[in-house]
């Protein structure tokens, strides 16, 4: 987000926390810690419907990066 300051000056890189998205990132790292594998975690994720990032499916490597 960036916004002009009580200087002047345009800021920049302030950041919000949508807490919808922490949930789910909440929720996931829950499951790893409980054993769950990444494509267990990605499969249950697509069956609820919930967006993947950038509104897209999700996917092990979703899960543990490439």
């Amino acid at each position: 987000m960036r916004h002009i300051g009580d200087d002047g000056e345009i800021t920049r890189g302030d950041r919000a926390i949508n807490a919808d998205e922490a949930a789910v990132v909440q929720r996931i790292f829950a499951a790893y810690a409980d054993g769950m594998s990444p494509n267990r975690i990605a499969d249950q994720l697509n069956r609820e419907g919930i967006p993947g990032p950038r509104a897209g499916k999700w996917d092990k490597s979703t899960i543990h990066g490439h």
